[in-house]
């Protein structure tokens, strides 16, 4: 990393100049208002490493010194080390932890309080709540997660830990040599000789994993093991958190198991294609027979295809919808194949690729963006409409009666949002809509000068706009 000086403003100045400067042309002159506040002139300070919380009010950064380097976060500034550096700040914005080395050993230092020293840390994060700060420490070639500052077991090896949706809960995978554990909330479960890395519940209130010794594998539920099976995919909950579902294979069929009870068999089913409902009451994947593709939805399977993308299968907001992709090859063109969407077992047009596929929030509408001739296309209902060289994330009001996005032609960016086109500008932000559905807000680059639009209004210009 170069060496550069940068002059410190007061943090909301500077923190405004860091997020949406980075827009401006290299070189160029920007124009700060009167009443920011130059504090002081720092030296040697690693310009890429400059970053802020996500609410702007936090400015971090390392500064060099002679061969040394130090963290500055906020308030605190570190001693000086040979190396600093993997700063995370937590997701409510208040905490952070970094990496720092001396010696070729390792510490990490968790809001200014300074943790042990390891031949090596790795796998430095915060849960979903902030509340946990964990990274892994290496010493002696054993292993041991550290949270908060406070090591668990010491293991072989040990894998970075995966939370509930809101944080309060925790598991991580560990190695015993030629066996493998996994720690719930701090508790070991029995040992296996492997395991998949445990998933929560959408609710957090439950755990499963996939297990295998020797020929046999099964799922555990909190703590409960399933049946056993001659293989066993890896667990998947329903959005209300009370079935888990998973592929097995029973005999020469595999079939999928929800709540334990097993579903019709086929030849083959597309482990990672399982798609829920929101409401957690239909269940959808891709199964083959008779060297066929087909979606199942509900137990029945749908018309046979060669190929559809596993990962495609999408419920609507109301759970009465399905879309997925199939792929077909070209009936003109050898060795070309064409991306169809299917929305309620009905084809679409055939596209050279199809992009994300979306249901409006009252589910009464299904688009998705598509390329055709070098071309892309808004695909609403079934009819196409535009010709672009881009289409950037198309998004719904949150009543459903209106569709933005973000489309390029040449070197010119605009919105079109409701079918009518805005103002045409050199860089957009993402664009969104309030919560009464009545405000599109985003904002626009011309020249060295930006804006807040909205409705389409552009509002007056500024040298720098902040995320708001």
């Amino acid at each position: 990393m170069k060496k550069t000086s940068l002059h410190c403003w007061t943090l909301p100045s500077l923190a405004l100049f860091l997020l949406a400067g980075c827009g401006a042309k290299p070189g160029a002159d920007i124009q700060r208002t009167v009443n920011q506040e130059l504090v002081q002139e720092l030296e040697n300070v690693e310009l890429e490493s400059v970053t802020a919380s996500s609410d702007n009010k936090i400015l971090a950064y390392i500064q060099k010194e002679g061969e040394q380097q130090r963290m500055v976060v906020g308030q605190h500034r570190s001693p000086l080390y040979e190396e600093v550096g993997w700063l995370k700040f937590s997701p409510d914005r208040g905490r952070y932890l970094y990496g720092a080395m001396r010696k070729d050993r390792w510490r990490v230092v968790i809001d200014g309080k300074k943790g042990k020293f390891y031949k090596s840390v790795a796998g430095l994060k915060f849960s979903p709540d902030g509340r946990k700060a964990v990274y892994i420490g290496e010493s002696g070639n054993r292993e041991v997660l550290v949270t908060n500052g406070r090591e668990g077991e010491w293991f072989n090896k040990v894998e970075p830990p995966v939370f509930s949706e809101d944080g309060r809960r925790m598991a991580y995978l560990a190695n015993l040599g030629s066996k493998t554990v996994a720690l719930v909330d701090g508790r070991r479960t029995p040992a296996y000789d492997d395991m998949s890395e445990p998933v929560f519940s959408p609710d957090g209130k439950h755990y499963a994993y996939h297990a295998e010794t020797g020929v046999k594998h099964f799922v555990v539920k909190d703590g409960v093991k399933q049946k056993t099976y001659a293989l066993v995919g890896d667990p998947v909950f329903n959005p209300d958190s009370r079935q888990v579902a998973y592929v097995v294979i029973k005999g020469a069929k595999e079939l999928v198991v929800v709540g334990g009870e097993e579903r019709e068999p086929h030849d083959v089913i597309e482990k990672d294609s399982l798609a829920f409902s929101a409401d957690g009451a239909r269940l959808a994947y891709v199964a083959q027979d008779n060297k066929h593709w087909s979606v199942v939805v509900d137990g029945q399977a749908g018309p046979p295809y060669k190929k559809i993308l596993p990962d495609s299968l999408l419920f609507s907001p109301d759970g009465a919808r399905l879309a997925y992709i199939i792929e077909r090859p070209s009936e003109k063109i050898k060795l070309v194949s064409h991306q169809i969407v299917v929305v309620d077992g009905e084809e679409g047009k055939p596209f050279n690729a199809i992009g994300e596929v979306l249901f409006s929030p009252d589910s009464s509408r299904c688009i998705y963006t598509a390329e055709k001739d070098k071309k892309m296309v808004i695909v609403d209902e079934g009819r196409s409409s535009g010709k672009y060289d881009l289409v950037k994330a198309p998004v719904f009001s949150p009543d459903g009666k209106t569709m933005a996005y973000r489309a390029n032609k040449g070197f010119t960016l605009f919105v079109v949002a409701g079918g009518k086109k805005h103002a045409i500008y050199h860089d957009i932000w993402p664009i969104s809509f309030s919560p009464q559905s009545q405000y599109l807000i985003y904002v626009a680059t011309r020249g060295q000068n930006r804006y807040v639009v909205v409705n389409g209004n552009e509002g007056e210009p500024f040298n720098n706009i902040v995320d708001g």
